[in-house]
Parts: structure tokens; C-alpha cells; sequence
């Protein structure tokens, strides 16, 4: 009977309030949120461990937020997919040497998105067995990857001499397209996730500390009033 009253109350309360509902999207788009640059889900889970309240009120913007980013990512991946196919030439063109964006969009597209998979299902195998970590643990190697290739870019962009831009722009211009979105999707990523990992390190922080003090400050406290 009791199973049957919380499964109502959840049927009753949380999908019919939005901030609820919205909440339980932005949790459910998360796995399939580590595979894109942009992680709302992330920023929107600290929030919420932070303040409870505020987490719910800003729940219904950030899922509208991540629907939208997943759609662009979606249209990026395809885009840049094609572009890699249809681009293929450029891989052993006369400016691969020096400026070898094919290869950089390949390992772009496909390490840091292999990657979030992966995150994506190591957080699903520990909620399967309802193992609790640290959100911070699992959230620094996508920011590191995006930076990493973020660097890499601008080093490859800025050292793009005027005649290898004009000979991508001329047969590969699809490929030189997707390689600048993605540089600039790299350097925000990178800076998103950053700021994000820091966040989330305070947040683990405070909530340790929380625990920390509700388990032994009494204690103390204690032995105090004895004293007295």
C-alpha cells in the first residue's frame, strides 16, 4: 500500500507541478546530455544542491535549455559528419601538413563525444546499483578534453598561413566551417565546464562539511555542557 501511495503522490503532485516535471526532465536528459559540449544538467543539479527551492524555480528554464542545446548538438554532429565524408580529400591535401583540421574535427567529433558516453554510462551503471559519488568526480574529463582541443585549435587556426585558408575555403569549405564552430564550441565548452567543475567542487565541499558538523560539533558541544 505504501508503494501504491508514493507511486500517486507521484503521479499526482510531480507531473502536474511544472517545476517538478521539469525537474525530472532535466535529470532524465542527463546521460544523453554528456555527450554534448554544453552540460545545463550539470549546473542545474549544483543549483539545486545549493538551493533546494532556487533549483526547482530555474528547473523549467534549464530544461527548455537543454532540449534546445540537444537539438543544435544533434544538427552539429550530423553536419560534422557529413562534412568529414564529403571532405575526405583534405585529409592528404597539400595543407594537411601544416593545418590538418580534418584529422582535428575527427578527434573532436568523436573523443569527446565517445567520452561523455562513457560518462554518461559509468553514472548510469552507479545509479543502477545505487553507489553515490561526488558529482565533481565524473565531471572534469570533458571540460579537460574541450579544453585540450580548444588549445589546440586556436594554435591550429592562428597558424593557418592565408594560402591554406583560401585553398580550404576554395574546395573544402564545408570542413573549414565546421572546424571553426567547433573551436569556438571547444573554447565556450571549455570555459562552461570549468567554472562548472569548480562549482561543483565547492558544492561537495560544503556538503561534506554539513555532514562533517552534524555528526561531531554535538558531540563536542556535549562534552561541553558535561564540563559546565
Amino acid at each position: 500500500m505504501a508503494a501504491e501511495e508514493q507511486k500517486d503522490d507521484f503521479k499526482m503532485e510531480d507531473l502536474t507541478d511544472i517545476n517538478k516535471t521539469m525537474s525530472m526532465v532535466v535529470k532524465q536528459l542527463s546521460f544523453v546530455e554528456n555527450m554534448s559540449p554544453f552540460k545545463l544538467g550539470q549546473i542545474a543539479e549544483m543549483i539545486t544542491k545549493i538551493n533546494k527551492d532556487a533549483g526547482d524555480a530555474v528547473a523549467p528554464y534549464f530544461a527548455g535549455g537543454q532540449v534546445v542545446f540537444l537539438l543544435l548538438f544533434v544538427g552539429y554532429f550530423v553536419v560534422s559528419v557529413v562534412a568529414l565524408a564529403v571532405d575526405a580529400d583534405a585529409m592528404s591535401c597539400p595543407c594537411a601538413s601544416e593545418s590538418w583540421i580534418w584529422l582535428y574535427a575527427l578527434l573532436v567529433i568523436t573523443i569527446v563525444t565517445f567520452l561523455g558516453f562513457i560518462i554518461g554510462a559509468v553514472q548510469w551503471v552507479l545509479n543502477l546499483i545505487k553507489v553515490e559519488i561526488p558529482s565533481s568526480a565524473l565531471s572534469l574529463p570533458s571540460p579537460a578534453a574541450m579544453t585540450t582541443f580548444a588549445v589546440l585549435g586556436i594554435i591550429l587556426w592562428g597558424g593557418m598561413s592565408e594560402k591554406c585558408d583560401d585553398f580550404y575555403a576554395s574546395n573544402h569549405g564545408m570542413l573549414l566551417t565546421v572546424f571553426h564552430i567547433m573551436v569556438i564550441v571547444m573554447c565556450i565548452g571549455a570555459v562552461i565546464g570549468l567554472s562548472t567543475f569548480v562549482g561543483q567542487i565547492i558544492t561537495d565541499i560544503g556538503s561534506y562539511w554539513d555532514q562533517f558538523s552534524k555528526q561531531y560539533l554535538p558531540i563536542g558541544e556535549k562534552k561541553d555542557e558535561d564540563k559546565a
